[in-house]
């Protein structure tokens, strides 16, 4: 579920991408198609898969390049065809100065709760994964399709490379920040709102403000997954994940969408 302000200014939209907050579990059913291009002078072919439902969501922010998403789906019944000529679909390419990318000065990657400054952060995976009852555990004797996907419970997990800065980071996470003679280690994991976020190269058309996407989580877990390593040409960094928890009011996550779409029609 969606909702919508029209900030920054006049003509721009915020979007809030949330999840429906009567039905955490909620899944809709999709159709999915993708189509193979054909050998000169043929005809396209393509697949579709039915009743589908949305197992995940990969969100990449590498550094200095362009953010990313890969989408994975598990569908009932798939089927083929060789002409797919009746197939339309209306969404066009980005182009090169609307897609958000992370070089741009208006991004950042931020744990406030440990400080309000972005940290210098090289790349960043977000990861939204609904885990749905597997085929295997729904066949049923007459079907060679699955019967029902289901879906079960959902996380959101984050990976991230930290470009060593200094120990404060380090510490906070595995001593509770203490230094010397102070550091206390504690069996309590460490726990911070996160925000990330990236921003178009040029403004929007006749507009003040670029696009941008951002993703905020107030409760998140953290960990280093490793002890701070050299990573080529002497740099240090810090493997760090994260898990999203449910806070105790409001929403676990939010995507934060600005450009300059009125809103979404969503599916019944």
């Amino acid at each position: 579920m969606s909702t919508v302000s029209d900030v920054p200014e006049s003509g721009l939209y915020t979007h809030y991408f949330r999840m429906s907050s009567s039905d955490y579990l909620a899944l809709k059913w999709l159709t999915v198609r993708r189509t193979i291009p054909a050998p000169e002078g043929g005809a396209a072919s393509g697949t579709q898969g039915l009743d589908a439902r949305t197992a995940s969501l990969l969100l990449n922010f590498p550094a200095a390049a362009r953010v990313s998403a890969r989408l994975g789906l598990l569908g009932r019944e798939p089927s083929f065809s060789d002409d797919v000529s009746g197939w339309t679909y209306s969404a066009v390419a980005e182009g090169p100065t609307s897609v958000p990318i992370t070089s741009s000065t208006g991004a950042y990657f931020k744990l406030p709760t440990f400080q309000a400054a972005s940290l210098p952060t090289q790349l960043c995976r977000v990861t939204l994964g609904n885990t749905v009852s597997q085929p295997n555990q729904e066949f049923v004797v007459g079907s060679p399709y699955p019967d029902d996907l289901i879906g079960l419970y959902r996380s959101v997990g984050i990976e991230c490379a930290y470009k060593w800065e200094n120990e404060n980071l380090w510490l906070e996470l595995v001593a509770n920040g203490g230094t010397g003679a102070d550091i206390d280690w504690s069996p309590t994991i460490y726990e911070s709102d996160f925000r990330i976020k990236a921003v178009s190269a040029a403004n929007i058309t006749g507009k003040a403000n670029p696009y941008s996407i951002e993703f905020y989580a107030p409760k998140v877990f953290w960990w280093p997954t490793a002890a701070p390593e050299i990573a080529g040409v002497n740099l240090i960094q810090l493997p760090l994940a994260g898990v999203v928890a449910r806070p105790s009011s409001g929403d676990p996550f939010q995507f934060i969408v600005v450009n300059g779409v009125t809103g979404y029609t969503w599916p019944t």
